[in-house]
């Protein structure tokens, strides 16, 4: 499925395991408690809940600047990195992972670009063998910002990062 909002193509079973995290951190959106109650990542209820689920948790953004799907993946990376529960080394490995997802085409916004960049720093430390620490801090201490303070805390970062990052 292909969501302009959330800006990516997941898979069914994506969806699903996106939503049980949400739900156990008392999220109670009531497309989010479908997609996490689903018996069946095949179901087609699946493009009408992540369609309801734009809907309901716009409403509850109110006055808040709507943040990118790429802005938010990888903000989460960089919140998790500043809560001390990934480490620069692999922090990077994460956005190189993320970084399949959209490796087929140029980065599109800022967020983008971090996640490029996390990508070069994992493959310049794990294959050429350089120093990228500084580096790494400086794009992960960037990334943080894109999630704004008080946004997500140590304890939806761990789900984030156990079920989907």
């Amino acid at each position: 499925m292909t969501d302009s909002e959330f800006g990516i193509c997941f898979d069914n079973a994506d969806w699903v395991t996106l939503a049980k995290p949400v739900v156990a951190l008392g999220g109670d959106w009531p497309a989010a408690l479908a997609l996490a109650g689903m018996p069946s990542v095949w179901s087609p209820a699946v493009d009408d809940a992540v369609q309801n689920l734009r809907v309901q948790s716009r409403r509850d953004m109110r006055d808040l600047p709507s943040l990118g799907f790429w802005s938010a993946v990888c903000g989460l990376v960089g919140r998790s990195w500043r809560l001390g529960l990934v480490d620069e080394f692999t922090a990077t490995v994460r956005l190189d992972g993320i970084w399949l997802h959209i490796s087929e085409h140029d980065p599109r916004d800022r967020a983008e670009e971090l996640i490029w960049e996390g990508m070069a720093c994992f493959e310049l430390d794990h294959f050429v063998d350089t120093d990228v620490a500084d580096r790494a801090e400086a794009l992960l201490t960037e990334a943080d910002r894109l999630i704004p303070d008080g946004a997500v805390d140590v304890a939806f970062c761990e789900k984030a990062l156990e079920a989907f990052l």
